[in-house]
C-alpha cells in the first residue's frame, strides 16, 4: 500500500452511527471532510463483528446479519476522492467489544471473565473476524485493521488467556485463508504482558501483517504535557518484526510528528487531535492542534450533540 504521506487518522469512534447498524450521512460528511485535507491513510471508526460484539448503539455493522454495503462503497468512494493533490487511502478497523459493550449487561457478563469462554464461542468469533475482513475487501476498502487494543475482546484474550497466542494465530490464519495478500493492519496495546506482546509481533510478521499500530491502555490519564506516550514501545517492536510501525498517542503537534519518526516509527497516528479540528492538516505546519487531551470527546457527542470542547 503506497501512501501519500505518513499522516494517519487512527480510529475513531464518532458516535454518529446509524441505530440499525448503516452508516449515516454525517459520517459521510466527517470522512470527506477528512479526506479533503489530504491525510495520508484514514482508519474508520471499528466496526462490529458479531451481533454480541456490538459496543454501542452509534457502532456500524459488518456481522453476518446486517452490513450497509452501499453505505460503505459510498464511504470509500468518498475518501478515496480526497482532494486535488492527495487521495487518502482507506482501512476498516473491525472489533467486538466484548466485556465493554454498553448495548446489554447480560452480553457483557458473558466476557467478563475470558478464560470461561467456550470454544465454540471463540471458534464463532475467529470467523466472524475473517468474514468481516472478506467484507471489506469486497466493498474497496484499502484495508483492515483488525483491533487487539483498549479492552476489546481479541486483545482480552491475547492478555489474559493462556492460550491468547494460540487464538490470535487462529484469527491470522483464518484471515488469509479468506485473504490471502489483502492489506491487514493490527493495533495493540503496548502496556500488556511483554512475553505475550513479544510473541503478537511473531505472530504480526508471520502472517505478513501490513502495518501495526502501538497504543496502550494509559492515554485517557494522560495530560495535555504528556506527549509520544508510546514512543518507547517503538525500539521493542522494531527489535521483534520487520514492520511498519504507526505511532499513536499524545501527538499534536508537528515536532511531535518529527519526534515520533526520530525513534523509529514509520506513521504518525491521531486521533483526537483530528476529533477536535477535522481540518488540522491544513494547517499543522503553522499551528499545533488545539487538542488538550481532556477526553471530553468520549461523551460530548452523547450529551450535548458536539464532539469538543472548542465547537
Amino acid at each position: 500500500m503506497q501512501l501519500s504521506n505518513r499522516i494517519v487518522r487512527s480510529a475513531t469512534n464518532d458516535y454518529c452511527g446509524g441505530m440499525n447498524g448503516a452508516i449515516s450521512e454525517k459520517q459521510i460528511q466527517l470522512y470527506k471532510s477528512l479526506a479533503e485535507t489530504g491525510i495520508g491513510l484514514i482508519i474508520t471508526g471499528n466496526f462490529f463483528v458479531s451481533e454480541d460484539g456490538r459496543l454501542d448503539f452509534t457502532q456500524n455493522a459488518i456481522t453476518e446479519k446486517f452490513f450497509d454495503l452501499e453505505g460503505a462503497k459510498r464511504l470509500v468512494q468518498v475518501i478515496h476522492k480526497g482532494n486535488d493533490k492527495f487521495a487518502s487511502k482507506v482501512v476498516f478497523q473491525i472489533a467486538h467489544a466484548g466485556r465493554k459493550t454498553k448495548v446489554n449487561a447480560e452480553i457483557a457478563k458473558n466476557y467478563d471473565k475470558v478464560e470461561q469462554i467456550e470454544p465454540k464461542r471463540i471458534e464463532q468469533i475467529e470467523k466472524d473476524f475473517a468474514d468481516a475482513v472478506e467484507r471489506c475487501a469486497d466493498v474497496g476498502a484499502d484495508g483492515v485493521q483488525v483491533h487487539f487494543g483498549h479492552g476489546y475482546l481479541l486483545g482480552e484474550l491475547l492478555e489474559e488467556r493462556l492460550d491468547g497466542l494460540q487464538i490470535t494465530e487462529t484469527v491470522f490464519s483464518k484471515i488469509r485463508e479468506k485473504k490471502a495478500e489483502y492489506p491487514v493492519f493490527v493495533k495493540v496495546n503496548t502496556d500488556i504482558n511483554q512475553e505475550r506482546l513479544l510473541g503478537f509481533y511473531k505472530l504480526c510478521q508471520k502472517y505478513g501483517i501490513c502495518a501495526i499500530e502501538l497504543s496502550g491502555s494509559t492515554f485517557p490519564q494522560m495530560k495535555q504535557k504528556d506527549h509520544n506516550y508510546y514512543a518507547n514501545a517503538v525500539s521493542v517492536a522494531k527489535k521483534n518484526c520487520d514492520l511498519p510501525i504507526i505511532l499513536t498517542g499524545g501527538i499534536r503537534s508537528l515536532e511531535d510528528g518529527k519526534a515520533a519518526l526520530d525513534v523509529g516509527a514509520d506513521l504518525i497516528g491521531m486521533s483526537r487531535p483530528f476529533i477536535s479540528e477535522p481540518q488540522l492538516l491544513l494547517k499543522w505546519k503553522e499551528k499545533k492542534s488545539r487538542c488538550i487531551s481532556c477526553c471530553q470527546c468520549f461523551h460530548l457527542y452523547q450529551l450535548k450533540g458536539k464532539h469538543c470542547i472548542f465547537e
